[in-house]
């Protein structure tokens, strides 16, 4: 059987986003999320929706948007004069990985102490982790965190099934910004979960969110995700995946093994 895992981004930005998050869940309409640590009373907001992100929620590591938990000096490469990551990731330069890894891991233990449990997986703010020369940094800390990590594609899960850490197969990315509409979320699907073998595991990225006008002069993707909320709260996901010979499942039941098969 194939594994289906549908994982909102973005949770700690907004208190509508939380929401919408929360109520996602619990409906079964998306099977993970990811928190972030650096965005403003992102930690307070992810304290508040605990009861209903454990053992469901990873870390959505940030270098950019939000200001630095350790590095807060600009000689790091990663933040700025007053200790905030630049807003696009075309802005982040080239940091040095030990900053980055120090950052992160800081990120993922204060994620935790929030969740008030261990993370379930790791991906990226703008998927800064697929750039080549932070790709290793990744690795290194779902290996020591034991966490599963958010791939590109078949040569990322490739790589990160050599390096011992979990993945799926790819990340589907093409359910986004216009084209987050009903009609298109089962050519979607179809189009990934037909791509990949049984036994392997494929995730939809997605952004759900409530109240738009929190996230003014936060995030330029607002409107859209009240859409993606009312797309997703419409679909039938588990019976979705079974269409297509797979189960919906989280990051947290992911065999190590898959990201190599």
């Amino acid at each position: 059987m194939k594994r289906f895992l549908v994982n909102a981004d973005d949770v700690g930005l907004s208190e509508g986003i939380c929401r919408a998050v929360a109520d996602l869940l619990e409906a079964g309409a998306i099977s993970s999320a990811t928190a972030m640590a650096c965005a403003s009373g992102s930690l307070e907001r992810i304290r508040a929706y605990k009861s209903g992100l454990a053992g469901r929620c990873g870390v959505h590591l940030q270098l950019t948007g939000g200001r630095g938990l350790v590095e807060r000096k600009r000689g790091a490469g990663l933040v700025d004069a007053s200790g905030f990551f630049p807003l696009r990731p075309e802005e982040l330069g080239t940091p040095r990985p030990e900053a980055v890894e120090r950052e992160w891991e800081a990120q993922i233990d204060a994620v935790a102490e929030a969740l008030g449990a261990s993370p379930t997986h790791l991906d990226s703010h703008h998927h800064v982790h697929f750039r080549s020369d932070l790709l290793p940094v990744a690795l290194r800390l779902a290996r020591r965190f034991g966490l599963p990590l958010r791939v590109c594609d078949a040569d990322m899960a490739a790589r990160a099934g050599l390096a011992g850490v979990p993945s799926p197969q790819g990340c589907l990315t093409a359910w986004f910004g216009p084209g987050a509409s009903p009609e298109r979320l089962e050519p979607v699907i179809a189009e990934g979960l037909n791509g990949i073998k049984d036994g392997q595991a494929l995730e939809l990225m997605c952004h759900p969110g409530f109240a738009p006008e929190e996230l003014e002069g936060v995030s330029s993707y607002r409107e859209e995700r009240v859409r993606e909320t009312h797309a997703l709260a419409q679909a039938d996901m588990p019976a979705l995946a079974r269409r297509f010979e797979a189960v919906l499942v989280g990051f947290a039941e992911l065999d190590p093994l898959e990201g190599a098969a």
